[in-house]
């Protein structure tokens, strides 16, 4: 901007000494006059001379200054385009952290509203299970028995202690997951034929869990909300019930196929396994 300045008032000035020096040559021979109507005729000369070239001067200078508006326009245009495509990727990425902080906050409430609630389905099936008395009724001989808690699983559990000793003996079982599944099954044929027993209130609790987990997607978040249930439960006795949930429900039986770990295996059987049954070994 400077330099156009500069230029400008040269061409100014050289506009205006131009017709003087033109003037001055043609004329260098004659004396300075002292009649006013030669002055007035030198007037004349630089006024129809020195007129027509500012005027020319105007023009460009207008033309000029149209030219470095229209640039500045431009570059000002290219500038908002600019500022406005940034301030809409900002914008952008605000709402993009926005939803991520979103989804991440509804996660963890959602994560934390299922563990509180799997701990409230604990306390309700424990208190239920503290005061039940497994009333069973031989279906051959229709009597009834009435067992305690102790007296239930000692009879249930010998009887799984008999079939896994004939498993053994003919080698029906290897590995941890064939023992669960395998597991699954011969205790299910204990119920039906030995047991008896029902589970009418404990059923529809174990059903709420595997509603609240099964809302999950990751595999991860569902084993620890299944080992959150195992580790506020007696495995001994919520073994029996599960085994017989596997047989009640197809959401808990589809969900044992996807995560075996569902049927947490009593200490006492996980001291007694399969032969087969080693760190790594698939039979």
């Amino acid at each position: 901007m400077k330099k156009m300045i500069i230029v400008g008032l040269s061409l100014f000035f050289l506009s205006m000494a131009s017709p003087i020096f033109i003037y001055t040559w043609f004329f260098k021979d004659h004396e300075i006059s002292g009649n006013t109507g030669d002055w007035g005729d030198f007037g004349s000369y630089l006024s129809g001379t020195g007129g027509l070239l500012l005027s020319a001067l105007s023009f460009f200078g207008l033309l000029i200054t149209l030219i470095i508006t229209i640039k500045n326009n431009e570059e000002t245009k290219e500038t908002s385009k600019t500022t406005l495509k940034e301030t809409r990727d900002n914008f952008e990425r605000q709402i993009k952290l926005q939803e991520q902080a979103y989804k991440t906050e509804k996660t963890m409430r959602t994560r934390e509203y299922h563990q509180n609630y799997i701990q409230l389905l604990v306390e309700s099936l424990n208190e239920k299970l503290d005061k039940k008395r497994y009333y069973i009724t031989d279906p051959q001989t229709k009597e009834s028995y009435i067992f305690d808690e102790d007296s239930f699983l000692k009879n249930a559990f010998g009887l799984y202690d008999k079939i896994l000793a004939e498993d053994k003996e003919n080698n029906k079982v290897s590995g941890i997951e064939s023992f669960r599944i395998g597991t699954a099954l011969d205790c299910w044929y204990i119920f039906e034929n030995h047991l008896w027993t029902k589970y009418p209130e404990e059923i529809s609790i174990i059903k709420k869990l595997v509603d609240i987990i099964n809302r999950e997607e990751s595999i991860e978040v569902k084993k620890d909300l299944i080992h959150l249930f195992h580790a506020g439960t007696n495995r001994d006795r919520t073994f029996w019930l599960l085994i017989y949930t596997f047989h009640r429900i197809n959401t808990f039986e589809e969900l044992f196929w996807e995560i075996p770990e569902l049927l947490a295996m009593p200490e006492r059987m996980m001291n007694n396994p399969p032969p087969l049954q080693r760190a790594g070994s698939t039979g």
